[in-house]
């Protein structure tokens, strides 16, 4: 019994001085990262994704073995640090270039949109609490102020929200992107779009920036819902538009609404004339 005793220690420190020899070897300047590439940023400083991958590269993994070795760095936490860290980064991959060198490819994430609240309040937009977001929706940088019309607006609720800032929340994918095809199938027939609004039971409006075609649509907005095709709402309004607004007719009233929540039916709303 003893003697398997004995076996086992002798096992154990074998496998001990075994690990710290490879901590040793690991410690080696012959593998050590030295040098550390950044490609593909635009935006985002290449000097703070380099500082960054710096900090992730000292000290050792277990007392014993190298962070910084090229051989065995932690690839996978600097990749999930950077891309916590760096929300317009939208994917990140870290490459070894020979002993001493690792290179960091980025994509940075464009700027499709703007989210600007869940809700829309006042009739003109203060575009100051802005943020950027991608074309899946999600909310990557405070913008700077635009002048109106520069990005559509988007205003609805996030899903994944941090408290206190939207940064790396998003509008909820499949509701932005059906509002979204919708969007340009309207873009196409009827003019440009200046806010998008994702409400509450499956609703949505659109406002209308500019129409050549159906300058009455102005600053209009149109209700539609989930579950609707562009083809069969965009058939809806243009077969409606040449009823209501006959060619070479002017209306006095404002048109403040065109609701396509019904099928087949199309109603108009106007303002009141005081």
């Amino acid at each position: 019994m003893l003697h398997i005793l004995y076996k086992i220690l002798a096992a154990v420190i074998l496998v001990v001085l075994f690990a710290v020899a490879l901590g040793g070897a690991s410690q080696h300047s012959k593998w050590s990262i030295t040098t550390i590439k950044v490609s593909g940023v635009q935006v985002v400083s290449e000097d703070e994704v380099r500082l960054l991958t710096s900090t992730l590269l000292e000290g050792n993994y277990y007392f014993l073995y190298a962070r910084d070795n090229s051989f065995i760095f932690p690839r996978n936490g600097i990749e999930t640090e950077i891309l916590e860290t760096f929300p317009r980064i939208k994917s990140v991959s870290i490459r070894r270039e020979g002993a001493h060198t690792i290179v960091i490819d980025v994509a940075e994430r464009k700027p499709f949109m703007l989210w600007c609240g869940e809700t829309f309040e006042g009739e003109m937009p203060t575009l100051a609490e802005c943020w950027f977001i991608d074309d899946q929706g999600f909310v990557f940088s405070h913008a700077p102020i635009f002048s109106e019309g520069v990005y559509r607006e988007v205003y609805a609720p996030l899903a994944y929200r941090n408290e206190g800032t939207p940064l790396h929340a998003v509008v909820p994918p499949e509701r932005f992107l059906f509002a979204y095809s919708l969007v340009d199938g309207i873009e196409r027939g009827v003019g440009d779009i200046a806010r998008i609004f994702i409400k509450p039971e499956g609703q949505y409006g659109v406002v209308v920036r500019s129409s050549t075609l159906y300058p009455e649509l102005v600053d209009a907005e149109l209700y539609f819902k989930d579950g609707q095709g562009a083809e069969r709402l965009m058939y809806n309004i243009l077969s409606a538009l040449p009823v209501q607004f006959p060619p070479d007719t002017f209306s006095e009233k404002k048109l403040q609404y065109v609701d396509l929540r019904f099928g087949n039916k199309v109603f108009f709303g106007f303002e009141e004339n005081e």
